[in-house]
């Protein structure tokens, strides 16, 4: 997970499992995804089963996020992890003291694993492991238990289990992560998914993509690809490569803005900070927008959108523009282009509903990618004068809302990605085996977007 993010994606139950099941051909893993909140409250319940492929869950921070349910432990836990693909870890969240998860580990899925009740559970011992979100933190130690999915075991995996009553640490999105981004320091490579899901058999490429355009349909498919969730061509391109490559990119055409759907879009970067094509770091967990950054960049975005800078570091709309279906339009090549509606990115409305704060960054940020690309060596060398850090290479960060408009297939070992953009009109999964072919198409006629739907709470633990 990169810092200064926070975002989740889980995933469907018995219902959707057994839809996708007569639709997904062998060498393939599917999973559906269902959109989940930042932080149940202390004595949220789950209210009902995840029964559909996608549902809408809401933070308290009014935050939307989305996650893979996955099968914990013996007996199997059905435990709620983000897929991020911002990171190489594998940690879950313990149950705190008085906490429960409803209907016990065989229950509902939750955002909670019952460590207790796992007799697979293994101890590895080690320092543990501090992972650092912006201002927050969590701390793990260190386990194996068996994971499994939909009744495919995936065998024991190496992951971190959280305990939020430790001093110090402190999540507002109460969720484990699964990392999609390989290691190349992992001690133990195999307990990485997409590695673990080759050996096993159970895929035939370490490929994966995301579709989460509608609630209720979208998709993580290892191994494999959904041409009925995108409309038009399917493009390749090259990765944004870094000295650490921890991350996914590829580079922009265009950003441009459209004050409403009858207006022209203005154009508002085709370039970098200093002039370098425009580089786009996309990561699952982000729930901001971040845009080129420096003084100039920031006069374009606010003469051109009419937005204002709020104190908080994020911009502001009157919300009269966001109601009239102003919007961001990305180019990504000259045949694909990912419109994604600015009301995506409201965060809260203000003044009796007539500004709209938004989930856009006044200011970027540095991935710890970059970190380690601006200075590649012993980091005890750098002299205490060269902080704060300044050297950025990725130019715009984007995350939930991206991956909602558009369909993404990752390569991180061939160091490609594929990008069109987003539909829904069924499900037709196609196996990936070895190199991609040329020339894909969407199946799907071009959509527009719907509108957000008000999400219910994430279900996690419970307090007696």
């Amino acid at each position: 997970m990169i810092p200064s993010h926070s975002a989740r994606f889980a995933g469907a139950g018995p219902a959707g499992e057994a839809l996708e099941a007569r639709q997904v051909p062998s060498g393939v893993l599917h999973l559906p995804l269902v959109n989940m909140p930042a932080s149940p409250a202390a004595g949220a319940k789950l209210r009902r089963q995840i029964s559909s492929s996608m549902d809408q869950y809401l933070y308290s921070d009014n935050a939307v996020a989305v996650g893979a349910v996955f099968d914990v432990g013996t007996p199997p836990q059905k435990v709620i992890l983000e897929p991020d693909t911002g990171s190489t870890d594998l940690w879950l969240l313990g149950l705190q003291p008085g906490q429960a998860r409803e209907g016990g580990p065989g229950g509902p899925a939750s955002t909670f694993f019952d460590q207790k009740a796992s007799t697979s559970l293994t101890a590895l011992g080690g320092p543990p492991v501090s992972h650092s979100f912006a201002s927050e933190r969590i701390t793990t130690e260190n386990y194996a238990d068996i994971f499994s999915y939909g009744g495919k075991s995936l065998g024991n995996l190496t992951m971190g289990l959280g305990d939020l009553t430790k001093p110090g640490d402190k999540l507002s999105r109460q969720v484990g992560v699964i990392g999609l981004v390989p290691s190349e320091n992992s001690a133990d490579p195999k307990s990485f998914i997409l590695e673990r899901l080759l050996d096993q058999n159970l895929v035939k490429s370490k490929m994966f993509s995301i579709g989460v355009r509608k609630h209720g349909h979208g998709a993580l498919t290892f191994g494999g690809y959904d041409t009925s969730k995108f409309s038009g061509p399917l493009e390749k391109l090259p990765m944004v490569r870094s000295r650490s490559n921890q991350f996914y990119g590829f580079a922009l055409k265009s950003i441009s803005f459209k004050k409403s759907t009858s207006d022209a879009p203005v154009e508002l970067y085709t370039k970098g900070e200093k002039g370098k094509p425009l580089d786009m770091g996309l990561d699952s967990g982000t729930v901001s927008l971040h845009l080129v950054k420096g003084a100039p960049a920031t006069k374009v975005f606010v003469d051109s959108t009419g937005a204002t800078a709020g104190a908080d570091g994020k911009y502001r709309f009157d919300c009269a523009v966001v109601d009239g279906g102003a919007s961001f339009e990305f180019q990504v090549t000259d045949q694909v282009a990912i419109s994604m509606p600015l009301a995506d990115f409201v965060e809260t409305r203000l003044d009796g509903g007539k500004t709209c704060q938004m989930l856009i960054a006044v200011s970027n940020r540095m991935s710890t990618s970059e970190f380690f690309l601006c200075f590649p060596d012993d980091l005890r060398a750098i002299p205490s004068r060269s902080w704060p850090l300044t050297c950025s290479r990725i130019d715009v960060w984007a995350g939930r809302q991206f991956l909602r408009r558009s369909y993404v297939i990752h390569d991180h070992e061939g160091q490609t990605m594929y990008v069109a953009r987003g539909a829904d009109c069924g499900s037709s999964v196609v196996a990936i085996d070895g190199a991609m072919p040329d020339g894909i198409t969407g199946t799907c006629q071009r959509e527009e977007a719907e509108a957000v739907e008000v999400p219910p709470k994430a279900p996690g633990a419970t307090t007696p």
